[in-house]
C-alpha cells in the first residue's frame, strides 16, 4: 500500500516556487490593476486560501487552512473542527468547495476527509478513510468534487477517483441522515484504468462539460474522460514523440470555458487547449480518440512579455467579457485574451498597496456581480471589482522612471506630443509619457538662468505655438520652450507699472486669439503682450462699481462673444472686450437667485452656451436673460460643496471636483453620481485648478495624492441586483441558531416574553459592500418603509402578542434596489391569561364565585339565627331577636333593591346567552354559517354580564365606601367608554378628601348610576360634535359635588322632552337625599350637577391612626 506523502510538502514546494519566481520574474504589467484584500486584519480565518465558491443564495465561501468561512459583505462566520462536536467540521484545512444541486456544500480537507455540510442545520456529515473497511474514502486528502450527470458525486483523492455510493437517496442532494451513514465508495485506481499501471495517483481536477463528461486530472495520470456506460476511462497523456500531445502528464486543473474549449493546467507544462475533431458541432462536441487527439500549448517565453508567466499552472477561470484569467504557483496572474493571443501578467508589487497580495494564486471564481475572487499562498484574498478599475491612478513614486515625484498636483496640461505635464506644490515639475510614465523631472535651480525657479507650480496651460506656460507661487509667470528646454520668467517690477501686476499666480488663460491673460492672488487680472513683452493690468478700484470686484483671481473662460469671465473671491465678473468695463454678480443672503457663494474656484462654458460657476457653496448655473442663476448644493446630491473644477463629457454631462470626491451631474435629469476613494480616486481631496481633458475626451484630475485620468464613456454603472438575504435574528441581544430563520421561512413562533428583537441582513453585492443601502418594514407595526442607509439591523422593542412579516430590501452602492428583498414572518404567542380560553374559564368562575359566597352568607345567617335561639334569657333573646329581626328587615330591603338592580341589569342578558345557545345548537346540526355571528353575540353579552357583576361586587364591598373610591369608578368607566372614539375624557378633584368622606352603599350605587348615565347620554347624543368631558369632584359647604361637563350639541331645557333616563337620575339622587341640576344650552353644552350632604355614615376625618394625614397635591387624572 502506498504511503501519502507528508502533509507539508506541497506547502514547501508552493513556497518555493513563490520566492524563486517572485526574484527571477520581471513585472510586466500594461497597466496597474487595483486589488481590494481580505485577510486575518479584515476577520478571515487564514491568509492561506486554497478554495473560494458563492453559493446560490449568493454568500460567499473561502477554503482556508484554519477553517471555512462564510461571508456577507460585512461579517465573517468561521466554522472550525471541535472535538466535542461530532457535527463540526472533520478538519480545519479546507482544499475543496462543491455545492451540489439541491445546495448542500461538500467539503474536501488536506487530511480529515471529506464533510456535507447542512445550510439549514450547519452541522457537518463526515466521511473518513478508514483502514478496516475497503468500502470507506480511499484517502483523507479530498483535492476535487464533481456531481455527474446522474446527480453522483466523484472525487478526487491522494489515491485516485472515489464515488460516493448512497443506497437510499440515490442523488447526494436526497441522502436522508441515515442513508449517509451507510454511505460507501467505490474506487477508481489508475492501476484499473485500461493501458495504465500506474498505481494510486492523485487526482486533483474534477470537471463535468457541458454535455455531462466526466473529467478527470492527476498529477502523473493526465487528462481522463469517464465513458459512464462502461464505467472505465479514455486517457490523454504526454507522447514525448508527438509534440502535439498533453504538454506533461501533472495535471492540476481543467476549466471549460462558454465557447466549449477545454483548458488543462499543469505542472511544468504550463496551459493546454484540447483541440476537438473538425467534424465537432456545438451541440456534439466529437470526440477524438487518445491516439488522434491534438493540443494547443501555451507556455512561459522568456523574451516575450506576452507569454504566459510561468509554466506552473493553478487554478483557471473566463469572466463575462470572455477573458481567461489562469493562475500560476509562483508567476501571478495571466490574463489572456482569445482575440489577440497574448497575456497580461499581473504580479505582485510591494511598493503598491493594491497590488495582486501573492504571486501563488491556489484558488480563482468569479461572482455573479462580475468580481474575480482571488486565492493565494499567505496573501488571503484578492478582489478584482470591474468597477473600481475606471479610473486610472498616476501617484507619487519613488522609484525612478515611474508615476508623479510629488504626490499634491495643482496644475495639468497635455501637450501636442502626447506628453503630460503635472505641476505639483512642493515637488516642482513632472512631465509623463502618454501612459504615464515618469520622462522627465524639473526642480528648482536658483544657479542656472534657464532652469526652473520654483517647486510650487499652481496653472501650465499650452499656446499656439506649442509654448508651455506656468503660473508659479511667489516666483511670477513661467514660459518653457520646449525645442530650447529653457524656462524664461517674468515677475513684478515696482519700478515698472507693465510688469506682471502680482508674482503669486494662480491662473494662466489663452484666448481665441492668442491672448495670454494671467490672474493673480492679490494683484488681479494681466493681459501680456508678447510682441512688446508688457503687461496690462486690471484691478479693483473702490470708487469704480464698473472694476474688478476682486484682485483675486482663481478661474478664467472665454464665452462665444469673446467676454471674459473671471473667478474671484468677491464673486463672478464678466469683462466686456468692447468697452474694458466688468459686470459683477455677487451672492446675496436675501436671494436664492443669486450666485450660490463669492468665492469662485472654477468656470466653464457647456457646448450649449450656458456658463456654469463652481463656488465654495454649490454649482451656479447662469441664466443670461434675468441674470439669475440656477444653484445646485449637496441638499440636491453634491458630495461637498467646494468646486474645484469643471470639465464636460461628450454627452453633455458636467464632471465636477470636489473636497469630497468626485461628481457627473446630469444636465437633463439634475441629477449626481458620486465616487470617492473606494471608487478608485487618489484621494477625496481634489485641488483647485487641476484639471485638464485632452482632444480625445480624456480627463485629468489632480488632489492631494496625485492624479486620476480616466475616459468618461469607459466608466460604469453596477447595475446588478443584490440578492437580500437575512443573515441573524436576536432575541435580547441574543442570536439564536440561524437556521431557526430558514427552517421557519413560513413563521417564526416565539413566547410572549420574547417581544425585544434585532434583525441584521446584508445585500449580497460584494463591490463597496460598505455602501449597500438598506430599508425594512415590520407589517403589523410600521405604517412606511424604514430607510436606514448603509446600517444592515433593525430593532423592535416590547412587540404586542401577533402576527408580523419583517421584510427588507437592499440596494448596491450605485442605489440599484433589490424591491422583493427578503421576508419572515413571526407570530409573537399570548400569555395564557390574554388568551379565549382563560377568559371563558375566568368568567366561569367568577359566576362560581358570587354563588358560593351567596350560599356561604344564607348559611351563616342560619346559623346565627339558631344561636340567638339557643339563649336561654328571654329578655336578653327578645333583644337580639328585635336587633336581628331589624337587621333582616334592612338586609331584605337591600335584597330586594339587588335582585332588581341584577335582574334589570342580568338577567336579561343570561336569557340572552341561553337563547342564542339554543339557536346555536340548532344550527350546529344544519352547518350554518351563522354560527359565527351567534358565537360573537354570546361573548359580548358574556362581557357584559362580567361588567355588570364586578359592578355588583363593587356596590356590596365595604372597604370601597368613600367618595374616593367612587370617583375612581367612575373614571374607569368614563377611561372605557370614551377610548378611541375622539373625546377627551378626564376627571379632576381626587384628594385626601375625598378619601375621608364615606358613603353609604345605597349612596355610591345610586351616585354612580346617575353619571354613568349622564356619560352614556353624551355618547349617544353628542358624539360627533363633542370633543371633551370633564367630572368633577369636589368639598364644598360641609357636603360635596359632583360635576359631569362637556363642549356638545347642547339642548334647550324647556324644549327636550323628558325621557326615561332623565326621570330615573332625578329619582336615583332624591332617593339619596341630593340635589340633582342640569344645565345647558344649544350649541354650548351640557352640564349635570349633583349636590349631596354629609351625615353620620358621610363624615371627614382630618387625622387617620392619631397623625394628621396630609392633602396630596391636586391632581388631574386625564385620559384621552
Amino acid at each position: 500500500m502506498h504511503t501519502p506523502r507528508p502533509v507539508m510538502s506541497l506547502r514547501r514546494q508552493l513556497l518555493i516556487l513563490g520566492i524563486l519566481s517572485f526574484a527571477c520574474l520581471l513585472r510586466a504589467q500594461d497597466f496597474p490593476l487595483r486589488f481590494d484584500h481580505l485577510s486575518l486584519e479584515q476577520g478571515i480565518s487564514h491568509n492561506l486560501v486554497y478554495a473560494i465558491h458563492q453559493d446560490q443564495t449568493g454568500f460567499m465561501w473561502f477554503g482556508t487552512m484554519y477553517g471555512l468561512v462564510k461571508y456577507d459583505g460585512r461579517r465573517y462566520t468561521i466554522y472550525r473542527h471541535d472535538p466535542n462536536d461530532a457535527h463540526s467540521i472533520s478538519y480545519n484545512d479546507i482544499i475543496a468547495i462543491y455545492e451540489d444541486q439541491q445546495g448542500y456544500l461538500w467539503i474536501g480537507t488536506w487530511g480529515g476527509g471529506l464533510n456535507r455540510f447542512d445550510p439549514l442545520t450547519e452541522k457537518f456529515t463526515r466521511f473518513m478513510h478508514d483502514p478496516a473497511n475497503p468500502a470507506s474514502l480511499s484517502n483523507n486528502m479530498v483535492w476535487a468534487i464533481a456531481e455527474d450527470e446522474h446527480g453522483r458525486l466523484w472525487l478526487g483523492t491522494d489515491h485516485g477517483l472515489d464515488r460516493l455510493h448512497i443506497e437510499k437517496g440515490f442523488k447526494t442532494g436526497k441522502a436522508t441522515d441515515s442513508s449517509l451513514a451507510h454511505a460507501t465508495f467505490v474506487h477508481y485506481q489508475f492501476s484499473s484504468f485500461a493501458n495504465d499501471k500506474i498505481q494510486q495517483t492523485s487526482v486533483r481536477a474534477l470537471l463535468k462539460d457541458g454535455s455531462g463528461r466526466l473529467w478527470a486530472g492527476a498529477i502523473g495520470g493526465g487528462l481522463n474522460l469517464l465513458d459512464t456506460t462502461r464505467e472505465d476511462f479514455l486517457r490523454f497523456k504526454h507522447e514525448p514523440a508527438n509534440a502535439k500531445s498533453l504538454s506533461r502528464n501533472a495535471v492540476n486543473s481543467i476549466y471549460e470555458d462558454r465557447a466549449g474549449n477545454l483548458w488543462i493546467g499543469t505542472i511544468g507544462g504550463g496551459l493546454n487547449r484540447l483541440v476537438f475533431a473538425e467534424e465537432t458541432t456545438a451541440e456534439t462536441k466529437t470526440l477524438p480518440s487518445p491516439e488522434r487527439a491534438e493540443f494547443v500549448h501555451y507556455v512561459h517565453e522568456p523574451d516575450n512579455p506576452h507569454s504566459l508567466s510561468q509554466n506552473e499552472i493553478g487554478p483557471i477561470v473566463e469572466d463575462r467579457n470572455g477573458n481567461l484569467w489562469v493562475g500560476t504557483m509562483g508567476g501571478g496572474l495571466n490574463r489572456f485574451d482569445p482575440a489577440t493571443g497574448r497575456f497580461l501578467r499581473v504580479q505582485r508589487d510591494p511598493a503598491q498597496a493594491y497590488s495582486l497580495s501573492s504571486n501563488v494564486i491556489v484558488a480563482l471564481c468569479e461572482d455573479r456581480s462580475g468580481i474575480l475572487w482571488i486565492g493565494s499562498y499567505q496573501g488571503g484574498v484578492d478582489k478584482l471589482d470591474p468597477y473600481r478599475q475606471q479610473f486610472e491612478h498616476v501617484r507619487e513614486e519613488t522609484v525612478p522612471a515611474s508615476g508623479l515625484s510629488y504626490g499634491d498636483v495643482r496644475a495639468i496640461c497635455q501637450d501636442r506630443s502626447g506628453a503630460i505635464w503635472v505641476g505639483t506644490f512642493g515637488g516642482g515639475l513632472t512631465q509623463l509619457s502618454p501612459e504615464g510614465r515618469r520622462m522627465a523631472q524639473f526642480g528648482a535651480n536658483h544657479k542656472t538662468p534657464t532652469a526652473l525657479r520654483s517647486n510650487f507650480i499652481t496653472s501650465i496651460i499650452e499656446d499656439k505655438r506649442g509654448h508651455l506656460w506656468i503660473g508659479t507661487f511667489r516666483s511670477g509667470l513661467c514660459e518653457f520652450d520646449p525645442k530650447r528646454k529653457a524656462f524664461f520668467y517674468y515677475s513684478t517690477d515696482a519700478e515698472n507699472p507693465q510688469s506682471l501686476s502680482n508674482d503669486n499666480v494662480n491662473v494662466v488663460y489663452e484666448d481665441r486669439a492668442g491672448t495670454l491673460w494671467v490672474g493673480t492672488d492679490g494683484g488681479g487680472l494681466n493681459r501680456f503682450d508678447r510682441a512688446r513683452k508688457q503687461f496690462t493690468r486690471y484691478q479693483h478700484e473702490a470708487a469704480d462699481s464698473a472694476s474688478l470686484s476682486s484682485d483675486f483671481i482663481h478661474a478664467i473662460a472665454e464665452d462665444h462673444d469673446g467676454n471674459l469671465w473671471l473667478g474671484t473671491y468677491v464673486g463672478l465678473n464678466k469683462l466686456d472686450r468692447q468697452t474694458q468695463t466688468f459686470e459683477r454678480y455677487r451672492h446675496r443672503l436675501a436671494d436664492p437667485a443669486s450666485l450660490s457663494n463669492d468665492y469662485v474656484y472654477a468656470i466653464h462654458l457647456d457646448s450649449a452656451g450656458n456658463i456654469w460657476a463652481g463656488t465654495s457653496d454649490g454649482l451656479s448655473k447662469l441664466n443670461h436673460a434675468n441674470k439669475t442663476f440656477e444653484n445646485y448644493t449637496e441638499a440636491d446630491g453634491l458630495p461637498n460643496g467646494v468646486i474645484c473644477g469643471i470639465l464636460e463629457d461628450q454627452a453633455g454631462g458636467l464632471w465636477l471636483s470636489t473636497k469630497k470626491g468626485l461628481t457627473r451631474f446630469d444636465t437633463r435629469t439634475e441629477t449626481f453620481r458620486n465616487y470617492d476613494i473606494s471608487d478608485g480616486l487618489q484621494s477625496n481631496m481634489f485641488n483647485a485648478g487641476a484639471y485638464f481633458k485632452n482632444d480625445k475626451g480624456e480627463m485629468f484630475w489632480g488632489g492631494i495624492n496625485g492624479i486620476n485620468r480616466f475616459h468618461p464613456a469607459a466608466t460604469v454603472r453596477n447595475t446588478f441586483v443584490p440578492p437580500v438575504a437575512l443573515t441573524s435574528l436576536k432575541i435580547f441581544d441574543k442570536a439564536i441558531a440561524f437556521q431557526q430563520i430558514q427552517r421557519n421561512a413560513e413563521a417564526l413562533r416565539l413566547p410572549h416574553d420574547s417581544n425585544f428583537l434585532t434583525f441584521e441582513f446584508a445585500a449580497l453585492n460584494y463591490s463597496r459592500p460598505e455602501k449597500n443601502e438598506y430599508a425594512y418594514h415590520l407589517e403589523g407595526l410600521d405604517r412606511d418603509w424604514i430607510y436606514s442607509g448603509t446600517q444592515n439591523t433593525a430593532s423592535y422593542t416590547g412587540l404586542q402578542p401577533g402576527a408580523y412579516v419583517f421584510r427588507v430590501k437592499g440596494s448596491n452602492g450605485e442605489g440599484v434596489w433589490n424591491e422583493n428583498g427578503a421576508s419572515l414572518k413571526i407570530i409573537i404567542t399570548p400569555p395564557f391569561w390574554r388568551t379565549w380560553w382563560f377568559y371563558s374559564a375566568a368568567g366561569l368562575a367568577f359566576v362560581l364565585l358570587i354563588t358560593g359566597w351567596h350560599r356561604a352568607r344564607l348559611r351563616q345567617e342560619r346559623e346565627r339565627a339558631a344561636e340567638i335561639a339557643r339563649i336561654k334569657n328571654e329578655e336578653q333573646l327578645a333583644r337580639f331577636q328585635a336587633v336581628a329581626q331589624a337587621k333582616l328587615e334592612e338586609r331584605e330591603r337591600v335584597r330586594k333593591q339587588i335582585a332588581a338592580d341584577f335582574h334589570d341589569e342580568s338577567g336579561h342578558k343570561l336569557t340572552k346567552i341561553s337563547l342564542f345557545c339554543g339557536v346555536l345548537q340548532s344550527r350546529l346540526h344544519q352547518n350554518n354559517r351563522d354560527i359565527d355571528d351567534y358565537l360573537s353575540r354570546i361573548m359580548n353579552v358574556a362581557a357584559s354580564l362580567h361588567k355588570d357583576m364586578s359592578d355588583f361586587i363593587w356596590s356590596l364591598d365595604p372597604e370601597e365606601s368613600t367618595l374616593h373610591d367612587t370617583a375612581l369608578k367612575l373614571k374607569d368607566f368614563g377611561d372605557k367608554l370614551f377610548d378611541r372614539t375622539g373625546i377627551r375624557f378626564c376627571l379632576t378633584g381626587l384628594g385626601a378628601e375625598l378619601e375621608h368622606t364615606h358613603l353609604s352603599m345605597e349612596t355610591r350605587q345610586n351616585l354612580t348610576c346617575i353619571f354613568k348615565e349622564g356619560m352614556n347620554n353624551i355618547l349617544k347624543h353628542t358624539r360627533e360634535n363633542c370633543r371633551n368631558v370633564t367630572c368633577a369632584f369636589a368639598r364644598e359647604n360641609g357636603g360635596y359635588s359632583v360635576t359631569l361637563l362637556d363642549d356638545g350639541n347642547g339642548f334647550e331645557i324647556g324644549m327636550s322632552p323628558r325621557g326615561k333616563g332623565l326621570r330615573n337620575m332625578q329619582a336615583r339622587a332624591a332617593a339619596i337625599q341630593g340635589e340633582l341640576q342640569i344645565i345647558s344650552r344649544p350649541g354650548k353644552g351640557t352640564a349635570i350637577r349633583f349636590t349631596g350632604k354629609i351625615n353620620q355614615q358621610q363624615r371627614f376625618e382630618p387625622h387617620k391612626n392619631g397623625n394628621p394625614v396630609r392633602p396630596q397635591n391636586g391632581k388631574t387624572v386625564a385620559s384621552v
